[in-house]
């Protein structure tokens, strides 16, 4: 029995908590994908960058339909975006569960 509370004792010291990799640039469509989003890492000086493109049908290609700031200063774990242009985004990277657990954007910002 003291051999199995000293290895336990020995695991134990050896724990470390979660590790995360960095953010990275991470791109979102919408279902019928009239829009895509894709959002850029803050920088530790500004929040993570929002840049929502629209599909104009008559060019049969996607333009910069907005660009904003987002709450989450490195970046959301994940995004969604709807075919109507609303964003949600879920939780901070590095604090999962926290200040910023879902967030919604509406089209206008």
């Amino acid at each position: 029995m003291r051999i199995v509370f000293a290895l336990l004792f020995f695991m134990a010291t050896f724990a470390y908590a979660d590790q995360w990799s960095p953010p990275t640039t991470s791109s979102f469509s919408s279902n019928e994908d009239a829009y895509v989003l894709r959002i850029e890492p803050g920088d530790g000086k500004n929040n993570a960058l929002a840049v929502v493109y629209k599909y104009k049908k008559t060019e049969k290609n996607y333009a910069v339909f907005r660009r904003f700031s987002l709450v989450n200063t490195d970046a959301p774990v994940y995004a969604f975006i709807s075919d109507d242009g609303i964003i949600f985004t879920f939780d901070d990277w590095y604090h999962m569960g926290h200040d910023h657990a879902l967030i919604k954007y509406d089209i206008d910002g």
